[in-house]
C-alpha cells in the first residue's frame, strides 16, 4: 500500500511514475537520441508528450536508469 501510494503521489506532483522532471525525461531521451544516431548514423526520435499521439508507450522505469535496459528502450 505505501508503495502504490508513493507511486501516485510522484505521478500527481511531478506527472509521471519515475518522479522524473519534464526536463530531466525529455534531456535523458535526447542523449538516447544522440547515442543512437553516433553508434547506427541514424537520426531517432523518442518523442515525449506529442499532442495527437497515436500510441502510448509506458516502459518500465529501469529502462531509463540502467543497463542493459535502456538497450530495451533504445531498441
Amino acid at each position: 500500500q505505501k508503495y502504490c501510494n508513493e507511486i501516485i503521489t510522484k505521478l500527481l506532483k511531478v506527472g509521471n511514475n519515475l518522479g522524473l522532471p519534464g526536463p530531466a525525461l525529455a534531456d535523458t531521451l535526447e542523449g538516447l537520441e544522440e547515442d543512437v544516431e553516433d553508434d547506427t548514423g541514424v537520426a531517432v526520435k523518442y518523442p515525449l508528450d506529442v499532442k495527437g499521439a497515436e500510441i502510448l508507450l509506458v516502459t518500465p522505469s529501469a529502462d531509463f536508469f540502467a543497463e542493459p535496459h535502456v538497450d530495451g528502450l533504445i531498441g
